[in-house]
């Protein structure tokens, strides 16, 4: 089945690198964020999810994982705590799934 090659998976996940959400955006809220995000991750689910949707998806979760990471260094309760973090991200994304177009799709961090 056609689907998202290796190297342009590699080239999204070193994108989500470039952006350094986790270690230099620590000043900024969710919702720059996601006006940061959303526009490249919705043209990315647009483009490479058209017909093996389910390789994409995997791939976009790295957004969530660098999202988690970025509470973490954000607040002080979760410093060291991944699964409070995930979790918090959870609950938030159940309660405000329109915050990122991610959300929106589905592609939501994994507890909560």
């Amino acid at each position: 089945m056609p689907a998202i090659s290796r190297k342009a998976a590699k080239g999204i996940r070193q994108t989500i690198r470039e952006w350094r959400i986790a270690s230099t955006r620590n000043n900024q809220e969710l919702k720059d964020l996601a006006k940061l995000i959303d526009p490249v991750a919705r043209g990315w689910l647009n483009y490479y999810g058209r017909y093996y949707r389910t390789e994409c998806v995997n791939v976009l979760r790295h957004v969530n994982e660098t999202l988690t990471r970025w509470v973490m260094r954000k607040y002080k309760r979760f410093k060291r705590r991944k699964t409070a973090a995930v979790h918090w991200l959870g609950r938030l994304a159940k309660r405000e799934p329109k915050l990122m177009y991610l959300w929106t799709a589905g592609i939501r961090p994994a507890a909560g």
